[in-house]
C-alpha cells in the first residue's frame, strides 16, 4: 500500500528521534521505510508478518527499539491493533531491553494513550519502555 504524504512524514520525524534521542545520532542500525531507503535498510517482518515502519538494535546494549506511526485514519483500525500485539510480542521475546514508539499527528496522544492502555497492556510489559510521540506537521 502507498503510504500517505503525511504518514512519511510522522515516519522521518519518529526516525530523527529515535536517531537523536536513542542512538545519540549513530543510524547504522536503524532500519526505517522510507521511500528513498534501500530493500536493505528497510524494517524486517517480525510476528504474524507485519513490518514496522521503523526496526533498530544496539547489539553492544542488547537494546531493541520498535515503531509505528500512524494516522488519524488508521490509528484504531482492527489491522492496526493487531500490529500493535505483533510489536509488543516481538519486544517480549527480545531478550534485552526494547523500546515500543508510536508516532502520531499533534492532538492525537491522547487516543494513542488510550489505545495502549487499552490493547497493549502496558502493566504487564516490565522491561518494554513505551514511547508515544506526537508531531505538529506540515
Amino acid at each position: 500500500m502507498a503510504e500517505s504524504a503525511l504518514h512519511i512524514e510522522i515516519v522521518r520525524q519518529m526516525y530523527n528521534w529515535v536517531r537523536d534521542g536513542i542512538f545519540s545520532g549513530d543510524d547504522g542500525s536503524i532500519f526505517v521505510s522510507l521511500p528513498e531507503a534501500s530493500v536493505h535498510t528497510k524494517p524486517p517482518n517480525l510476528l504474524f508478518g507485519y513490518q514496522p515502519d521503523l526496526y533498530a538494535i544496539d547489539h553492544k546494549n542488547n537494546l531493541l527499539v520498535v515503531g509505528e506511526a500512524k494516522t488519524i485514519r488508521d490509528i484504531d483500525r482492527p489491522h492496526s491493533i493487531e500490529q500493535y500485539k505483533s510489536y509488543l510480542n516481538t519486544c517480549l521475546q527480545h531478550d534485552g531491553p526494547s523500546y515500543l514508539v508510536f508516532a502520531v499527528p499533534i492532538f492525537w496522544k491522547a487516543r494513542m494513550v488510550a489505545i495502549v492502555n487499552r490493547y497493549v497492556k502496558p502493566e504487564s510489559v516490565g522491561k518494554i519502555k513505551i514511547e508515544i510521540l506526537e508531531f505538529c506537521l506540515g
